[in-house]
């Protein structure tokens, strides 16, 4: 979905159908949550995955845990910067508050307990992003008009990675501001390759998937809390990821 008013109409489509179980992501807005507790008032089992939400009783959360996710993106990030003092921005993708996002307050958390232990490293900015491509790319020459040193900038979705990856590359400033990011597609393995992006994190989405749905098919999971392993992408191994 592209927006908050179609996921919650597949909620209340889902409901209205009588469906046995909801598989979903999780977003903390009102209207969301509300649907998602009617839908579980009704008997209907609801697993969140990708990302989790404050304010429900859902049944499982299968995911990636987003406090580690951050840190490990903390860590990739100073790996590529100059051993002088350098500037990195966050842009952290979500449909509603980030105050509000479980992922994105986590991941947030997760980055500055590393950066903070790490003094030439300061973070300039923190920019909300929409799950529109445009978003990404108006937010990258906004923050590189104001930061025009900056150094990193660190993605939390696969659709900002490529959005910043185009910008970086129309303002030619490939090997000047790193990109961190998110995502395995073709695009994104070619632009690790050609080192327009110098790390990126595969978040298994087909794992989450198939884990969910054996949950929803068997009931079997040891908890309500299935964490899914995330593993980095750089130029020295992106050959393996390549389908």
């Amino acid at each position: 979905v592209e927006s908050i008013g179609e996921a919650i109409d597949a909620i209340n489509t889902a409901v209205a159908a009588k469906v046995d179980g909801i598989i979903a992501q999780g977003i903390y807005d009102a209207g969301y949550i509300q649907a998602i507790n009617q839908a579980i008032a009704k008997g209907i089992m609801v697993q969140f995955v990708y990302t989790d939400a404050r304010g429900t009783d859902r049944d499982y959360f299968v995911g990636f845990n987003a406090y580690d996710f951050g840190k490990a993106a903390a860590r990739s990030t100073i790996e590529e910067l100059p051993d002088v003092p350098a500037y990195v921005a966050l842009m952290v993708q979500s449909i509603t508050d980030v105050e509000k996002d479980v992922t994105s307050s986590l991941f947030i958390e997760g980055f500055k307990s590393v950066i903070d232990k790490n003094p030439m490293v300061k973070i300039v900015d923190v920019v909300r992003t929409s799950y529109d491509l445009f978003s990404a790319e108006d937010a990258t020459y906004d923050i590189l008009n104001r930061y025009p040193n900056l150094d990193a900038i660190v993605c939390t979705s696969e659709k900002d990675t490529f959005g910043a990856a185009q910008v970086i590359i129309d303002l030619n400033r490939v090997a000047k501001t790193s990109i961190i990011g998110v995502g395995v597609s073709e695009d994104i393995l070619k632009y690790i390759e050609l080192e327009v992006i110098s790390a990126s994190f595969d978040m298994n989405p087909e794992i989450m998937s198939a884990e969910s749905l054996d949950i929803m098919l068997e009931e079997n999971a040891a908890s309500e809390y299935v964490e899914i392993p995330v593993r980095t992408v750089t130029s020295n191994n992106v050959r393996f990821f390549r389908r």
